[in-house]
């Protein structure tokens, strides 16, 4: 008689995982993450041993720095993977209108999400799991303590379990991945850093009375050595590093917080999740300016004003240019009320922040600003560009476009207005931080009205050449690729990796060459979107060209040349892009 081996009744999660395992998509990416990450690794480990290379004992007891180093990496693809990994197993279901079949099923509410939740939850532990050699060779090296190593090991899963439950949370609550996918980075930096916000722009002192309170009370003093929360207690990276040191049991209390915060986003998804399991197919952000439309004509209905409309949604060009009317009259981030709703959204609570920030003469605070908003608005014209094409598609109205008798570089160049559009309203707020911060700058002394200049020229550039960059390359993506999920995601990807994996690549090739900065191999910076604007913030662009002129002259000239590459991609060959047959003659 044979034995049977115990069925754990786990169905859901089996099909997830052979369903991903039957996808050629799942060892592209596993590839790639595991190339980057060995490629850091090796470059990381040879900056360690190349100052050492004449003795090869001295480099016993430094395996820490490449400890950390992968350590630090591994959160990165955390952030990066497991979003895009989470936020569509329940939108997904959604979308194909299955939902209702798993809830027909003997799979109750919570069983459902844990196991889509294991099945995204397994695939990042794979991706953590190949760093186990990269950890050995650092341990082997001498350094690290077992407390140390299984500080690294704790706050990555915990990490990992946190992002994966915010992402789970978002997809059982709104419709569509693409709204999830924004609305789980949204999310984690306000559950991530908001505790750092409200204490150092508002004032508001919460760890603090935490702290106070169990100093008063003598709770975990004595267990943990000392351990009190702070306010970046939910963001992995800081409480690694702040954890470095401590003893095994304060480093697992130390990663609490996450823990807890992944725990209460998996309560939010079960409350949610059948609540908005069928949802009619609105659009939330249309019934948000909505709202705002009535808000806004009641608030408009009084002596004063009596009703004024100071912008119309006219159509003079709907014989000419029918598709540019359409794109900037009937779409949401097209409609010219839609994008001031937007504008006031955005620029009013902004004016304010950096309006205090300047009272108390903070340019580094101005600075975060900044850098969020201009994340912030490469997302929206990441999702906007990939969605003008790939949007169509998906709403099965790309043929009835093409009937239009126009063009097909005419219809791309049409389809653009509205990307136009948003581009400006999305440029106002970042123009309003650079002028306060260059405002700031005339009260300091030794800051001579030349770097003044620079930095407003060096800023206004960034603008009018890396907002449009972005829209025109998703612009491209999205004609390329026909999914519309997939070509957000892309865009989003394309976008992160041009900014991030260049910077990082070369950071690690200088420390392994000893490149000082400064040197002529470190033009080759400028691959990175990402280098000139910090370097920009804090007056440090010679460390791209001794002369700053020509680094800000250098960097734009290429940018703009990419510009009007992209620009020229969307255009030729646009016929075989969007399925005519003049894209084949």
């Amino acid at each position: 008689m044979r034995l049977a081996w115990p069925q754990l009744g786990l169905p859901l999660l089996a099909k997830e995982l052979s369903e991903q395992a039957a996808r050629r998509r799942t060892y592209v990416v596993r590839v790639v993450y595991a190339s980057l990450l060995f490629l850091f690794g090796f470059l990381i480990y040879q900056s360690l041993i190349g100052s050492r290379s004449a003795n090869p004992f001295a480099v016993l007891g430094h395996g820490r720095n490449l400890f950390d180093q992968i350590v630090m990496m591994q959160f990165v693809g955390i952030y990066l993977f497991m979003p895009a990994m989470t936020c569509g197993v329940v939108t997904g279901e959604k979308e194909r209108n299955s939902i209702g079949l798993l809830f027909l099923t003997r799979l109750g509410p919570w069983t459902i999400l844990l196991e889509k939740y294991l099945s995204r939850v397994i695939p990042m532990l794979s991706f953590l799991l190949l760093s186990l050699p990269l950890l050995v060779i650092a341990y082997s090296l001498g350094g690290i303590t077992q407390g140390y190593l299984w500080v690294g090991i704790w706050t990555l899963f915990v990490t990992m379990l946190q992002v994966g439950a915010i992402a789970l949370f978002c997809s059982a609550y709104f419709r569509r991945t693409v709204s999830s996918f924004i609305a789980t980075y949204l999310i984690g930096i306000m559950v991530m850093f908001g505790l750092v916000f409200l204490e150092e722009a508002c004032g508001i002192r919460i760890t603090r009375w935490v702290r106070e309170a169990m100093q008063f009370y003598g709770w975990m003093g004595v267990t943990t050595g000392g351990f009190y929360p702070d306010s970046a207690c939910f963001f992995g990276p800081v409480v690694f590093s702040g954890s470095q040191g401590a003893s095994a049991v304060r480093a697992t209390i130390s990663g609490y917080p996450i823990l807890f915060s992944a725990l209460f986003f998996i309560l939010l998804a079960r409350r949610y999740v059948v609540r908005r399991a069928f949802l009619p197919p609105t659009h939330a952000v249309l019934a948000i300016f909505r709202w705002l439309d009535r808000f806004f004509s009641r608030l408009n209905q009084n002596r004063l004003t009596r009703g004024i409309v100071l912008i119309k949604d006219a159509d003079p060009a709907l014989m000419t240019e029918p598709v540019a009317w359409r794109e900037t009259t009937k779409t949401t981030l097209g409609s010219a009320r839609y994008l001031a709703r937007l504008f006031l959204i955005i620029e009013f609570p902004v004016a304010v922040l950096v309006i205090l920030l300047a009272t108390v003469d903070s340019r580094g605070g101005i600075s975060v600003v900044l850098f969020f908003l201009g994340i912030l608005s490469a997302l929206i014209m990441s999702v906007k560009g990939a969605s003008l094409i790939s949007g169509e598609r998906s709403n099965e109205t790309l043929d009835v476009l093409l009937t239009a008798g126009l063009s097909s570089a005419e219809i791309i160049k049409q389809k653009a207005a509205g990307l136009r559009k948003l581009g400006w309203v999305l440029a106002v707020p970042l123009l309003t931080c650079i002028v306060f911060r260059a405002w700031i700058g005339m009260s300091h002394e030794g800051y001579r009205m030349d770097n003044r200049m620079l930095y407003l020229v060096c800023s206004l550039l960034s603008v009018a050449v890396y907002l449009p960059l972005v829209g025109w390359l998703s612009f491209w993506i999205g004609l390329r690729v026909r999914n519309h999920t997939r070509a957000i995601f892309a865009s989003v990807a394309a976008v992160a990796g041009w900014c991030i994996v260049p910077l990082v690549v070369l950071v690690l090739i200088f420390e392994y060459v000893n490149i000082d900065p400064g040197s002529p191999l470190s033009v080759l910076l400028i691959l990175s979107p990402a280098t000139v604007i910090p370097l920009n913030e804090f007056d440090s662009l010679n460390k791209i060209i001794d002369s700053e002129r020509l680094s800000v002259v250098f960097n734009f000239l290429l940018y703009g040349w990419w510009l009007f590459a992209f620009r020229l991609l969307c255009t030729h060959n646009s016929g075989r892009d969007l399925g005519r047959l003049e894209g084949y003659e």
